[in-house]
């Protein structure tokens, strides 16, 4: 009967979308968030701000590493130096978003 009981309270809750994890159900990919990352930032505090990307590739001859968070639409690409830091493209960090609002 507990189950029941159980079932009864957990069950609308997943069909509301609501977060029961803890761990929060927000997106971290905004534009909000894609404008904080500066150029030489390094990859501890952009994982403060964006989380754990979803996707880490790294070229040994280029010396650069590329991190992408995804999420539906919803894309945030990092490049890092051989370093660990955001690499700068002349104006700016070297960064690039798609489907963000």
């Amino acid at each position: 009967m507990k189950i029941l009981q159980w079932m009864m309270v957990v069950v609308p809750l997943f069909s509301l979308g609501c977060d029961v994890s803890g761990r929060g159900s927000a997106t971290k990919l905004t534009v909000e968030n894609f404008l904080k990352i500066k150029a030489g930032m390094n990859h501890q505090e952009v994982t403060l701000i964006l989380g754990q990307p979803t996707e880490k590739e790294e070229s040994e001859e280029l010396g650069m590493r590329m991190w992408r968070w995804r999420e539906g639409n919803k894309e945030i690409t990092i490049f890092f130096d051989e370093w660990g830091n955001v690499m700068f493209n002349g104006t700016s960090a070297f960064k690039v978003q798609k489907g963000l609002e």
